[in-house]
């Protein structure tokens, strides 16, 4: 009976492991601006001239000109020639990029292309 209490904990403490949420990191941004009327809790990033917004999560790397950054959600909405990359088997590129950093889901919008090695989709909304 000992060696199943050990079992089911051992089992429960890799299961909340393996849920553990990563922070969406910031790799590059030309700039970083606030605006705490427009777009409360949101750090602004922008292009600046060849300086692309860059960000990665889980394995994910999503480049696009600007991207409003939600530290405390783990989410962003990214606008303008949106990439994004899933290792080297997948890319998605679209005009506008919501991406939620606890579910690890995302929707893309207008001109959606999504790429992989055996398929190509191509789409208004994702």
């Amino acid at each position: 009976m000992k060696s199943n209490k050990i079992l089911i904990f051992f089992l429960a403490t890799a299961s909340l492991v393996s849920q553990e949420q990563r922070t969406i990191e910031i790799m590059q941004a030309g700039k970083s601006i606030r605006n705490s009327i427009e777009y409360p809790d949101a750090n602004i990033l922008q292009k600046d001239k060849d300086v692309r917004v860059i960000l990665f999560h889980d394995g994910a790397k999503i480049e696009s000109d600007i991207s409003y950054y939600y530290f405390n959600d783990n989410s962003f909405k990214a606008n303008g020639k949106v990439n994004f990359y899933q290792g080297d088997s997948l890319k998605l590129s679209s005009d506008y990029l919501e991406y939620d950093g606890k579910t690890r889901k995302a929707i893309a919008y207008g001109n959606v292309i999504l790429v992989r090695p055996d398929m190509r989709l191509q789409t208004d909304t994702l």
